[in-house]
This record gives C-alpha cells, structure tokens and sequence, in this order.
C-alpha cells in the first residue's frame, strides 16, 4: 500500500508544511483579495481528484462573481474569511477548506477578551444546547438556546455552518456549535451577551444578560468537569481507566500522534487492560476526528486476528503542488534517517508518485489481510462508540470494523462518510495569509461498495438526549456497559 511504503515520509510530513509565514497583514485590499481567491480555487482544481461532485463549477462561479462584487476597498482577515469560506464550504467535502485566522483569536485571547461564557452541543433534533456552564450561571447544561443578542440561534448556527466544509450534516452542525463563540468574535459581537434559552419546567423562555468568560477559564471549566466524570481532564489522545462490571474504558481522542510514538502506548494501555482482567472493552471514538489511520491498525491489532482492510481502494492525484510537498518531505527524511527511508522502499515508491504528467490518478488497490499480531491481544466482546464527531481516519477505523464485523459499533452515524475524499495539501493565501487545505485522494470504503453515501451506521443506535445533559448522564456508554460477544467475523 501507498501508506505503507511512504511510512518513512509521514513522520515529517507536518514540518515539511508548515513553515513559519510571513506576518499577516492586518487589512487586505480589494485587488489582493481577488488574487487571493483565484489562488484558492486554482489550487483546488489543480489539486482536488474531483472537487465539483457536490456543487456545480458553474454554481460556484456564479458565488464567485458576486462575493468579488461585493468586496470592499479593503478587508481584514476575519472579515475576508467569512466572505470566502462559505465558497469552500460549497464543495461539501469536510477535507477541503479555508480556515480561520487563528493570529488575530490569539491576541484576542491573550489580551483576555472576552467570550460566549458557555459551551453548546446539538442534540438528535439539531436543537443547540448547553453543554458547559460556569456553576453559578443563570445557564445551566441542558438549557436549550434560543436566540443570541435577539438573532435566533437557528440563523446563527446556519451562518457558521455556512463557512463549514462535511459530507454530512450532522457533522457540519456539530462543528458549528463549537465553532460558533469564534463565529461570532469574527463578525464583531462583544459581551455582555443577552441569551434567551427554554428550559424544561418553565412555562415560557428566560433571557439572561451574562458577561463574557475568558478562554483560557472556559478551558478550565472543560478540564474540571472532565475530570469529575472520571476523566483527568487533560486533552491527551489515549484515555485508559476501568468501570465498573470488569469493563475497560479506553478514549481514542485523536490520530495525530506519530506511528512509531503511539504503538509502545497503546501496548502499555492494552498491557494494564489485561491486567486489569476485564472481561469487555470499550474503545470510544465520538471525538475523534481522525488523522493517520495507521494508529486505527495498530489499535485492531490488539483487538482482532481477522482480515480486515481500511479501504478497498485509493485513488490519488498527483499535482505540481502536491508533489513539490513530497519532494520536501522525501528530502527532510533523508536528512534525518537515509537508512531507515530507503529500507521502507520510500525512494521507489516517491518515482512512482513523481512520474507522468501533472493530473495522473494513482490507484492503489488493497486486500483485506490479516496483520502482524501485537500482544497484548485482547479476545473479548469489543464495544466501539461512535457519533458525529468520529471523522476522517477515525471514520475508517470504524467503518473497518463494521465491514469485517470485528466489534460492535454503538451510538449514532458518524460524522465521516466512508466512500470520500482526504489526504490533506494544506497551503496559504499569498496575500492575506489565510490557511486552507484540499483534498487530493478519494477513498473507496472497505468494503468496495462507493454506491453508500451515509456515514457509517451503528450497529446498536443509542442518541442523547436534553435530560442526559442536564443530568450529565451518558447513555451510550451506560448501553456499552453490556457490550454483546462479537458479531461473526467476515471472512
């Protein structure tokens, strides 16, 4: 496979990309603005296997035209990120978007300005929601939010969703009420913030006016109600404790980490699991937005003997940007390891890579196979959470484990589709300095079906609901706790 043999590329992969950038401008005029926007979508469309799958090159053009009409003599970067990125957001692929600015939030946040003092979530019915509230504020978690400085918080979520790039709504929403706190910062609203929630019991809606909370307090009201639930609160990417019934409880956060630093603790955890003597596992994926899924197999390798593959096929296209990137990153590993790069076949697999015309689709086809076994092994029921917020490589992971039925998948569709585009180029706008990334390979999930446009189903669907919130109750792992043997593994 393509991931295999350009193992001793990935490691470097993120410093090759992300050299220090030129000091952002704090205004950016009108001309270098449309510079800006003719880079990004010629980037795109040299880069993208097929960026217009979702919206027509015609629709876009039209949106084009009139946000290049309606720009101003100049622009800061904030202000020209929200008109562009719902541009990007268009293309509906959650691997391809403009980012925000995160120089200006920065220095926001240092100078301690302050924010939406609460956290939301979207419960089942898209309904935002309460999730994180200072104890002695007149918000509680639950509350469900109605309207922000009198603008209804269902115009509010669609105009940051707007700017947010998914295959999936679910995920778009989610993301949205994250983001929104940021979302509005950008468009200028400052506290005192006058909040209008429901709230289950009250016969009409309560508004609030409530200062702003610095982000560095809101992080610590996140960590101290982490570590309340059993959690020690600090944003690692593995989480290992044990529950009551003998169940192991292991948190899989993020797959950012380097192969060769997340195996040796991914076997201490398995390795404290077995001596743990449970008799189930459960592996939680709801907020895991993926990353290299090599982490996903190494994970499987201690839970299963099966085949299994993580997608049936890639398609990847070369481009001259994508491939001056692997020349940086190819170079950088030799500097650091010749020996190790060229035992792991990365020069002959980089000549494939780099051979024929800018715009050719290498197509990678794998088997399932059966992996090198890593002990410790863990044979018993194996219960996997999934939700909307299990994305991209986590997505794989999961939708792995569905096609070969090596655990039993409970919560809700992941926010990830498994027969969709990824493997990153990420670059920036030459004149406001605005970060994007684009899509360069289509993935066809494991089971070879690329007919499936949803997420990756449960196999037991257990959703949250306002009264789990408030109570800060968590059903899908209270029905995890009963995990099930393993379904029959496919062959």
């Amino acid at each position: 496979m393509l991931a295999a043999a350009l193992a001793a590329i990935a490691p470097v992969a993120a410093a090759a990309q992300a050299s220090t950038p030129p000091t952002p401008p704090p205004f950016v005029t009108r001309a270098a603005a449309a510079a800006d926007l003719e880079q990004l979508f010629r980037t795109i469309e040299s880069v993208h296997p097929d960026p217009y799958t979702v919206a027509s090159r015609a629709a876009i053009a039209r949106e084009r035209e009139a946000v290049l009409r309606a720009l101003p003599d100049s622009v800061t970067r904030p202000e020209l990120y929200l008109r562009f990125a719902p541009l990007v957001a268009m293309l509906g692929d959650g691997h391809t978007n403009l980012n925000p600015p995160s120089e200006e939030w920065a220095a926001a946040n240092r100078a301690g300005a302050p924010i939406l003092p609460f956290r939301m979530t979207v419960d089942p019915v898209g309904q935002l929601r309460v999730s994180l509230a200072a104890p002695d504020a007149p918000i509680r978690a639950g509350d469900a939010v109605v309207a922000i400085g009198g603008t209804p918080v269902a115009e509010l979520l669609d105009r940051t969703m707007a700017s947010l790039g998914g295959e999936l709504l679910a995920w778009r929403r989610r993301n949205a009420a994250g983001f929104l706190p940021r979302h509005l910062w950008m468009r200028g609203v400052r506290g005192p913030f006058e909040v209008t929630v429901r709230r289950d019991g009250e016969p009409a809606p309560l508004t609030f006016r409530l200062d702003g909370l610095r982000l560095d307090s809101l992080d610590a009201l996140a960590r101290a109600q982490a570590t309340a639930r059993g959690g020690a609160g600090a944003p690692r990417d593995l989480e290992y404790r044990t529950l009551p019934g003998r169940v192991g409880y292991l948190e899989f956060r993020t797959m950012t980490a380097a192969p060769d630093d997340f195996a040796p603790r991914i076997a201490a955890l398995m390795r404290q699991a077995v001596a743990d003597s449970i008799g189930a596992l459960v592996v939680d994926l709801r907020r895991n937005g993926g990353g290299n899924s090599q982490l996903g197999e190494l994970l499987l390798q201690h839970l299963t003997g099966a085949p299994f593959r993580m997608a049936a096929r890639k398609e990847w296209k070369m481009s001259a940007e994508y491939r001056a990137m692997l020349r940086a990153r190819a170079e950088q590993a030799r500097r650091q390891d010749s020996v190790r790069f060229a035992a792991s076949n990365g020069e002959t697999e980089l000549r494939r890579l780099l051979e024929g015309p800018d715009g050719r689709l290498i197509v990678s086809e794998s088997n399932a196979r059966v992996r090198p076994r890593l002990e410790p092994r863990f044979d018993g029921p194996v219960c996997v959470l999934i939700g909307p917020g299990t994305f991209s490589s986590a997505m794989m992971t999961a939708n792995a484990i569905q096609d070969y039925r090596l655990a039993t998948l409970i919560g809700e569709e992941t926010g990830g589709v498994p027969t969709s585009f990824g493997e990153q180029y990420s670059f920036r706008l030459a004149n406001s300095q605005l970060p994007a990334s684009v899509s360069s390979a289509r993935f066809v999930r494991a089971s070879g079906d690329a007919s499936v446009r949803a997420g990756v189903v449960p196999d037991i669907e257990v959703r949250p609901t306002a009264a789990d919130l408030r109570a800060g109750r968590d059903p899908v792992l209270e029905r995890a706790m009963t995990c099930p043997a393993r379904p029959t593994t496919r062959r």
